[in-house]
């Protein structure tokens, strides 16, 4: 892309990176919302940030500002909240609860960030499996403590 064609869709490098900022989230949450009750959920997600590797190995790179991945974390951690509440409605209430859910969301995307910045060495389908063994094991947790 030529300089004058960048600047006829972008004020400068930062508006650029705010539009790419906002595709992204975008993105991910209509992913979210359209399988977060899946049974493969995050192959889902795992399959998105595979697609947009370029994208991702930024977004997780240590020399990053951090802020797309904040954004992203907040709205894994807010999905699995809403999905357990759901699922736990007397107990989920607790702010026990919400630091479980926490935990276990950060968790997940530290999985993906080493995957990431592993350079995808990994197949992506053991990365989803492995979270999803998480996530039953979280369930099994959760079933235990709160139901």
């Amino acid at each position: 892309m030529n300089r004058v064609t960048f600047y006829k869709h972008y004020l400068d490098v930062y508006d650029l990176y705010e539009k790419l900022e906002k595709d992204v989230i975008t993105e991910l949450g209509i992913l979210v919302l359209e399988h977060e009750t899946d049974a493969d959920y995050m192959k889902h997600i795992i399959d998105y940030i595979d697609e947009n590797r370029v994208i991702f190995s930024m977004v997780f790179s240590p020399y990053s500002t951090g802020t797309l991945r904040d954004k992203i974390d907040k709205m894994i951690d807010g999905t699995y909240l809403t999905i357990y509440r759901e699922r736990y409605t007397a107990s989920a209430r607790s702010t026990e609860f919400e630091y479980f859910c926490h935990y276990h969301a950060t968790g997940c995307l530290s999985v993906i960030e080493k995957w990431v910045r592993g350079g995808y060495a990994q197949p992506k389908d053991l990365i989803a499996k492995g979270i999803s063994e998480l996530d039953k094991n979280f369930e099994a947790y959760c079933d235990k403590k709160f139901s």
